[in-house]
This record gives C-alpha cells, sequence and structure tokens, in this order.
C-alpha cells in the first residue's frame, strides 16, 4: 500500500470531476477533504482512508471492497446501488452526517464506534455485519435492514 500525497491526490481527484471514471486503489490517504465529487463505476479498493472528510459526495456503483475508514467523516454524501460493492469495508470512529442510502448492501464489513446521524435509509442492509459501540441518531430507519439479536450483542443503539 503506497502512502500518497496531497498534490497528486489532487490532480486524481480534479480528474473525477471532470468525470473520469479510473480506479483509486491500494493507498493510503490521510488528512485528505474531498468534496464533490461524483464517483460511479469505479473503485476505491484495498485503501486506508484516516482523518478524511467527504463532503456533498455521490458513490454510485462504486466497489470498495477491503478498504479502511478511520476517523472519517461522511457530510450530506449518498449511496447508491452498491450491491456487494461494499465486503470487507471496516468503518472506525466515522461519522455519518446526513447521508442517504439507497440500494445498498454491506457484506461482511465491521462498523466500529461509528455514528449515524440525520441519515436516510431507503434500502441499507447491515445485517451480517460486525456492529460494536455505534449509534443511529435522528434518522429515518425505514428501510434498514438489520439483525434486531445482533444489534442487542453488540451496543448498536438506535435512537
Amino acid at each position: 500500500m503506497k502512502k500518497i500525497n496531497n498534490d497528486n491526490l489532487n490532480a486524481i481527484i480534479m480528474s473525477y470531476q471532470d468525470g473520469a471514471k479510473s480506479n483509486i486503489d491500494n493507498l493510503h490517504i490521510s488528512d485528505y477533504i474531498f468534496e464533490n465529487i461524483k464517483f460511479e463505476y469505479t473503485g476505491l479498493r484495498n485503501n486506508i482512508f484516516e482523518n478524511c472528510v467527504f463532503k456533498n459526495i455521490k458513490f454510485e456503483t462504486v466497489y470498495f471492497n477491503k478498504s479502511t475508514f478511520k476517523q472519517c467523516l461522511f457530510n450530506n454524501c449518498e449511496f447508491e446501488s452498491i450491491d456487494f460493492g461494499m465486503h470487507e469495508v471496516s468503518f472506525e470512529n466515522t461519522i455519518f452526517y446526513e447521508t442517504n442510502y439507497y440500494k445498498t448492501d454491506m457484506l461482511s464489513s465491521s462498523f466500529i464506534s461509528t455514528y449515524f446521524l440525520k441519515c436516510n435509509f431507503i434500502y441499507f442492509d447491515i445485517s451480517s455485519n460486525t456492529l460494536k459501540n455505534c449509534r443511529i441518531i435522528n434518522c429515518n430507519p425505514e428501510g434498514l435492514i438489520f439483525s434486531p439479536d445482533t444489534f442487542i450483542k453488540s451496543n448498536f443503539i438506535l435512537d
């Protein structure tokens, strides 16, 4: 895994803002603000995102396989049509704020000390994941698919 500096990452992100659909794989990205980007039909696989902010980002048909998000913030983002694209993804000490989930399946992923605030779950399947010390606060949980037993055993709180 290669650590990328912000100047090189800026060049890659500018190409996404111009409509590029190339993959971003096998990188360690830290202290970066992703803003106003649409990631579509692309891979963000085998990455570590640490202390990153994702603001006004749309993830549509994106593959996050085996990526880790540590101490990240997702603000006003959308996850759409991500079937089997969120396999073995880890979220640690991460906050999702005003984020929408449409047709998103999380498979064998983990949420550790992760918060969901004011989010909408239109179809968000987290039923086969590791959940520990997480909270869902002031969200619309109608489309949240989960196992109630998992919530009880994992300290996952639905407020």
